[in-house]
């Protein structure tokens, strides 16, 4: 191949979709893509009028294409010491780290001996470090870019709107090199997506519940969410995003929230002889700080998002199945009291999978 151009960039900002179009002579390789502020959770990635990519970036889980967060701003409990309670008159001093008396004093409100959780408002973490889901795949070598040859048209839809911001990085090839049938491109016969799906409804139970309800477009399979493999495809798991989850409305009497993700094939349960699963706990049966607990549990599954910045697990030999094959995944949740609801965006979960076309 001739490489013309190693590091290319197209910035789109506002209400306006983003396109690239090679012009005659040359062919592009679409390597990574970022997202700011979309007017939608999700969005869809066409060359020509071929769906090739569909990707959450918003929610309550967080963004696999986010903008990288520099600046650290995060909040703090506060703990008062047992020397008064607040009113208008007295003050309760705030306890340091080490649980020290320091200066600084509140007024009214306050009772003494008082933990206050999560006081002020808690913001994005730095990412130093981390990539987009598509930066980490290519380092792994799922991802191989997508092809874009002399002629078409890369588009993102679902972004757009005032103060988006769409990014997509680039190398730029001569005609001949880049061509349609090439991975993920238009005419492939192998392509990476990013498989979402949940389980339908609000989940507030107390055990197993099926995943059997895709959320990407109908041009990917919905194998394994309720589906079997279609004939002619085989599809490789390659590995899994998830969150542990427990959402804010816990209160310590009803509450709701995430123990386990199975994976059951035929009637084997996958990676666990105890039959449990793979640990996803946010052993919260009340919810800190008024805010939906989102991979703040001990999990060996996380979600590579701007949210939830723990990697997804990848599996040492990825899962490879075959036409008519089936796979089901439940995620195992529980529940005290009434319960609350865990709604579809807070347990969804996404499988990085790579489709072949067999003949």
């Amino acid at each position: 191949m001739a490489l013309l151009e190693p590091f290319m960039v197209k910035c789109v900002l506002g209400n306006t979709d983003l396109e690239l179009s090679p012009d005659s002579g040359e062919s592009f390789l679409v390597k990574d893509i970022q997202i700011y502020n979309p007017a939608s959770d999700y969005v869809t990635l066409t060359i020509d009028k071929v769906t090739v990519g569909y990707f959450r970036v918003g929610g309550t889980l967080g963004s696999h294409l986010p903008f990288l967060n520099a600046r650290s701003e995060h909040s703090h409990d506060w703990k008062t010491s047992t020397t008064a309670a607040g009113d208008q008159t007295s003050f309760a001093g705030l306890l340091n780290a080490g649980a020290t008396e320091v200066a600084a004093k509140m007024i009214g409100g306050l009772s003494a001996n008082t933990l206050y959780r999560r006081v002020g408002n808690l913001a994005k973490a730095p990412m130093q470090g981390m990539k987009t889901i598509l930066g980490l795949l290519a380092e792994k070598g799922i991802f191989k870019g997508y092809p874009v040859a002399c002629g078409q048209t890369f588009k993102i839809t679902g972004a757009k709107q005032s103060g988006a911001i769409q990014l997509v990085f680039y190398e730029r090839y001569d005609e001949e090199d880049i061509k349609k049938d090439m991975p993920n491109g238009s005419d492939a016969k192998e392509y990476f997506f990013m498989n979402y799906g949940n389980a339908g409804a609000n989940i507030n139970k107390d055990g197993d519940t099926l995943i059997d309800t895709p959320k990407s477009p109908a041009q990917f399979p919905d194998f394994p969410f309720g589906k079997v493999v279609d004939p002619r495809k085989e599809v490789t798991i390659h590995g899994v995003c998830a969150s542990d989850f427990a959402p804010k409305e816990n209160d310590g009497t009803n509450y709701c929230y995430t123990k386990y993700l199975k994976f059951i094939r035929g009637r084997k349960t996958l990676f666990d002889e105890d039959l449990n699963g793979l640990l996803l706990w946010a052993n919260f049966a009340t919810a800190l700080g008024n805010m939906d607990m989102v991979g703040e549990g001990q999990s060996i599954i996380g979600n590579y998002s701007d949210v939830d910045m723990k990697m997804p697990l990848f599996f040492p030999t990825p899962l490879v199945y075959g036409p008519g094959e089936e796979l089901n995944i439940y995620i195992t949740t529980v529940k005290g009291g009434t319960g609350q609801n865990i709604a579809v965006d807070e347990h969804e979960i996404a499988l990085i999978e790579t489709v072949k076309l067999t003949e």
